[in-house]
C-alpha cells in the first residue's frame, strides 16, 4: 500500500517509499501513524482478551485466609491491639487513640 504521490523504489536490496513532494510525504506519514495506531489498538484488545480468558479459565485461589480467634484462646483486647497495629492507621481502643507506624530501620555501621 503506497500513498498517492509516492512510489516504491528498490535500494540496496530493500524496498523503500520515496515521495515526490511535501504534501505526499505528509500524507504518507499520516497513513503510517494511522496504521500503527490501529495495530497497537488491535494488539491491546487481543492481549486483554487473552488475559481475561486465562483469568476465567484458571481462577486465582485464595492463598491466605483471615484467622478468626476461637472463644477462650485470646481475649478481645489482644485482638483489638492487633487491629490497631495495621498500617499505621490510628485506631480507637478503649477510649484511647493508638497511632502505630512502620518501624524505623536501624542500620549499624
Amino acid at each position: 500500500m503506497v500513498p498517492k504521490g509516492c512510489s516504491l523504489v528498490r535500494e540496496d536490496g530493500r524496498d523503500t517509499v520515496r515521495c515526490h513532494d511535501k504534501a505526499s510525504l505528509h500524507r504518507a506519514r499520516a497513513l503510517v501513524n494511522l496504521q500503527f495506531g490501529w495495530y497497537l489498538s488491535f494488539m491491546t484488545v487481543f492481549v486483554l482478551a487473552i488475559y481475561l480468558y486465562v483469568c476465567n479459565r484458571y481462577p486465582a485461589e485464595q492463598v491466605y485466609a483471615q484467622l478468626v480467634p476461637k472463644a477462650g484462646d485470646e481475649d478481645e483486647e489482644d485482638h483489638l491491639e492487633l487491629e490497631a497495629q495495621k498500617c499505621g492507621v490510628p485506631r480507637d481502643i478503649g477510649g484511647e487513640v493508638h497511632v502505630r507506624g512502620f518501624a524505623p530501620l536501624e542500620i549499624e555501621v
